[in-house]
Order: C-alpha cells, then structure tokens, then sequence
C-alpha cells in the first residue's frame, strides 16, 4: 500500500499548500555532464547491520560552511523518504531532493543484503566536497508489498565549498521495473524551496522534467505532488550521469584578481547599466552576459567606464554579467523579469 508521501517527508509536514504568489526563478545554472561513478572508500556509515531502515533520520555535519538560500549551514539533516536532505533556517525548511522516490533498505526483504547511507568530506581546505552516498536502496512498496527487492539504486550528493555548487551523481542500478517502481511514474530530482512550518506552505518544488541526457528544470506544486504525476525525467538516470546546480557556471572561472564592478538594476525590466573601476578599465574590456545554460548571448568591447545594456528581448530568468581584461574578471547576477 502506498504511504503518504508528505506524512513521510517530515513529521510536521500534515498537508502542501502551495503559494503561487512568491513564485521564484529557480536560482541555479542547470548543467549536465557524464563522470566516472566511483563508490566512497573510508567514508563515516549511518546505516549498519539489523538498521534495516525506512524514513530515516540522520545529522550530517558538512565540514565546512555551505551557502543555501540565503542560510549559511554546517551541518544538514537526512529526514522523510530516505533522501531528502533539510536544511532548517528557524521556522522555515528548504530541501536537496537528490532522488524522489520512498526508498528503504532491502534488508527488511532480504537480511544477507543491506542498503547503505555514508558521507565523507574530502578535499583540501577553501576546496572541500562533502559527499553522501544510498548504495544499493531498494523502494518501499515492493519490499513490504511483495517481500521482494529486485530494483535497487545508487546515487551521490556532492556539496562544494566556496562555489556552493551542488552535484547529484548516478552510480550502477538495477531497475528491472522502472516503469512501475516509482512513485511518481518516473525518477524525480530537485529542491524544494521555503517550507514554512508556520503555514504549512512552500514556494517552489524545483525538479527536473524530460530527457535524461537534455533535461529542463520546471517548477510543481501541490496538486502535481497529490496526485502522484510529477513530470519527472523520461527514463532512469545511468551510472555516470551527473546533475550539477551551479551558483555561476563552471565555464565562468574564478580569477586571480577581481575587477570591481557595479551592475543596477539586479531585477531587470529593459534596461540596466554596469559600471567598472576607472583604475582596472581599459579599452580591451569585454562584457558578456550568459544565461541559465551557461551561454553567453551578448559579448561586446566596453568603450567608457559605464554602459548602458537592452535587456527587452531577454527570456525572464537568471542571468550573470560578467567584465574581462587582463586584469581580472568582475561578475554580477541579475534576474529579468
């Protein structure tokens, strides 16, 4: 029998009710990318033998500071279906959802085998990754529904320190019954954005939709999560497949030297102005701008310390301006409305 999905996500949360009056542009540069999938090796386990865990519950500390939605976290909670990480600001929740689907450990059918939940932070400092890991998790309702766990999934979560990216990252699964194994008719990954344990509300379920390999980032809200028909991805991610929501896109790289630079309005309609340093100016200073995908559709030579853009054709949505010469780089985001 299926179980309440929201009743699961986190013990407070009785009903979503989802407030179309804040609706936000989602705040990251959605890229993807294949890597090699390589399982943690002497990372802290959660999970152990007898666990045989459904809904878990566990604190992660981080390693370092890690910037999400305005909050500044250093530790951050597993909790709900079995991977929806929360980050807590007072009242007010938002969550990683790496993968949207009630998973368990496929223990509770088979006790020779075990689902696993680790974490390790790896790096040096200033370029620390904390990384968790569900090895092998088997799905609620065809454990404790038919006593069997022939699907079984295995994924990472990467957090970045200093660029605050967040990476989801597929390893081996064996999914014999994709078409029917998930809870919402396909696999879903995204974040949910500003619960309010106050009024039982949140702003913005943030998720994938589409192909595997090209997939777009759209937004869901109540109705879609109740009637278990979220528009997820077309098919299961394969083992390499890598989702990455970037601050800045990683094409975009951090330079030696900071040009100072001032760009207004940061909420755009038509227009907005950038302004450089008069002392870091000179006549072979380029500005571009580069949208959600990472392209960059518009790149001209800036030919006096402050200009004026046209921004009335841009597709609302987030944007970054950046400013190059062979001092440096300056770049400011801006969201068009």
């Amino acid at each position: 029998m299926k179980k309440n999905c929201t009743k699961n996500i986190l013990i407070l949360f009785s009903f979503f009710i989802f407030s179309s009056s804040n609706a936000q542009t989602f705040p990251y540069f959605l890229e993807v990318e294949t890597d090699t999938y390589t399982d943690l090796e002497e990372a802290i386990e959660l999970t152990s033998v007898g666990d045989t865990w459904d809904d878990p519950g566990y604190n992660i500390p981080i390693g370092f500071n890690f910037d999400f939605y305005g909050g500044t976290y250093n530790n951050v909670q597993i909790i709900g279906l079995g991977s929806w990480l929360a980050f807590q600001a007072a009242d007010t929740f938002n969550f990683l959802v790496p993968y949207f689907d009630d998973l368990a450990d496929i223990e509770n059918a088979n006790s020779a085998n075990q689902s696993t939940i680790s974490y390790t932070t790896e790096g040096a400092a200033g370029e620390l990754i904390l990384k968790v890991q569900w090895k092998d998790c088997g799905f609620y309702e065809e454990i404790f529904d038919t006593g069997t766990s022939n699907n079984i999934v295995s994924f990472q979560l990467w957090l970045y320190e200093g660029s605050n990216n967040i990476e989801v990252r597929f390893g081996p699964s064996i999914l014999p019954d994709s078409a029917v194994i998930h809870d919402f008719g396909a696999p879903v990954i995204g974040i949910m954005e500003g619960y309010s344990v106050n009024s039982d509300t949140f702003e913005d379920f943030w998720h994938l939709s589409g192909s595997v390999a090209t997939p777009t980032m759209v937004a869901s809200d109540a109705s879609i999560l109740y009637s278990y028909s979220v528009p997820g991805l077309d098919a299961d991610p394969p083992a390499g497949q890598v989702y990455r929501f970037a601050t800045v896109p990683t094409s975009i790289k951090v330079p030696t030297q900071n040009l100072e630079l001032n760009v207004y309005p940061t909420v755009v309609t038509d227009q907005f102005f950038v302004e450089v340093n008069e002392k870091l100016f000179n006549k072979k200073t380029q500005i571009s701008v580069v949208n959600n995908l990472g392209q960059v559709i518009y790149n001209n030579t800036i030919t006096t310390v402050k200009e004026r853009l046209d921004a009335s054709s841009f597709p609302s949505g987030i944007y970054y301006v950046r400013i190059s010469n062979e001092n440096g780089i300056g770049t400011k985001k801006i969201i068009k409305n």
